[in-house]
């Protein structure tokens, strides 16, 4: 994507209940206007990761995903 006009932050911690519906709901929206959605996961003990991983990998043509190599202490 070129020049994103609208960048969209999400952060999130735990949430594998919501994280899907969340992005989706971002990503469904109606624009005329290049955007990206940015999501920082802060070492997430459940699904959120992985559920965020199958999102990119079924919806969004290009991912940016970087993981941390050690969780915080």
């Amino acid at each position: 994507m070129n020049n994103p006009k609208v960048s969209v932050c999400i952060v999130t911690y735990n949430q594998e209940k919501y994280i899907k519906q969340c992005v989706e709901s971002i990503l469904n929206q109606d624009v005329d206007f290049p955007f990206e959605v940015i999501v920082g996961d802060d070492c997430s003990t459940d699904k959120t990761l992985e559920i965020l991983k199958s999102i990119s990998i079924e919806t969004v043509s290009y991912t940016h995903l970087t993981l941390p190599t050690t969780p915080y202490v």
